[in-house]
């Protein structure tokens, strides 16, 4: 039972990349929490709403991931298949 159903008409290649997309996200967002979470000499409050929890570096590491996976999708996937 999911909390958010989206019925998308498009082709099964695209919603596998878009759920690809989602996962690597979430992974990494959930990643960053934790290791934000281990530093207990910060107060985790004042962190959050300072910007500290969702820094530059996460944004960036995110936007990188998400273009190398969509190269990798689009271009590099098509090239070779392998039954």
């Amino acid at each position: 039972m999911a909390v958010i159903n989206l019925n998308l008409d498009m082709n099964e290649e695209y919603k596998k990349y878009i759920k690809e997309m989602y996962k690597i996200i979430v992974v990494l967002v959930v990643t960053q929490i934790i290791f934000y979470c281990m530093k207990p000499d910060k107060n985790f409050l004042d962190q959050v709403i300072s910007g500290g929890l969702i820094n530059d570096e996460l944004l960036i590491l995110i936007i990188v991931i998400l273009i190398a996976l969509s190269t990798y999708h689009f271009i590099f996937e098509p090239l070779l298949i392998i039954n």
